[in-house]
């Protein structure tokens, strides 16, 4: 199932109730409808559909740095040492708890914490050199254009049909009573989706990272 195919459901339902609607509806409007779709179905709780790996280079006495298009938590974060050993980064769901740990924003050393703060992640201590931080977590899948597809589309077209449809019938004229369904079907889709597709259990900017046989907790001290 690709977005052309799917908003061609969108507007032949529509097209049932009202003819004029389907020759009135737009690709673009189509595309913006499955877009909010897509995306209300990876927020809460995250599904394996949302789930990314990526590395990032730090700078030398630099604290901050943007986080991935569409983030909304990370999972994992961490790097390998001189010795070859993985070092853990502690997160930061508080600023004020990660102030209170690191109180100077000015010290440099090695990186321990991190946390997200302004769109950006905010690292302490600074980082003195060049190291790469391997991160794993979550973001909003990328928009799809005219024609194209991915897994999430793939597998859970329907339900985002049905969230796409209920969108839809706050611009043009559907029966309440229809309308209605497509909600109740974009609610028992979602549910089921949810439960089906959930990802693997770390609480988000709850416990991040953690080594072989260790987890790292966020800091909770008062």
């Amino acid at each position: 199932m690709d977005t052309t195919e799917l908003l061609g459901k969108i507007k032949g339902w529509h097209g049932i109730y009202d003819p004029t609607n389907e020759d009135a509806i737009t690709n673009d409007e189509c595309l913006e409808w499955i877009d909010i779709g897509r995306r209300y179905v990876c927020r809460t709780p995250r599904l394996r559909f949302s789930e990314f790996e990526d590395t990032m280079v730090t700078v030398a006495s630099t604290r901050a740095y943007d986080l991935p298009a569409g983030w909304m938590s990370f999972t994992d974060l961490y790097y390998i040492d001189d010795d070859a050993q993985r070092k853990a980064i502690e997160w930061y769901s508080d600023k004020k708890r990660f102030n209170k740990r690191f109180p100077d924003p000015t010290l440099e050393g090695t990186v321990v914490g991190a946390v997200q703060w302004k769109n950006q992640l905010i690292f302490g201590l600074i980082p003195t050199e060049e190291v790469t931080i391997y991160r794993s977590g979550h973001k909003l899948p990328a928009t799809l254009g005219l024609g194209e597809t991915d897994d999430l589309l793939d597998e859970l077209w329907e339900n985002i049909l049905w969230l796409a449809l209920v969108t839809s019938g706050e611009y043009y004229t559907v029966p309440e009573r229809k309308h209605g369904q497509w909600k109740q079907w974009a609610a028992e889709a979602t549910e089921a989706n949810r439960v089906l597709y959930k990802t693997a259990k770390t609480p988000p900017g709850r416990i991040v990272s953690h080594g072989p046989g260790t987890i790292t907790p966020a800091f909770e001290e008062e």
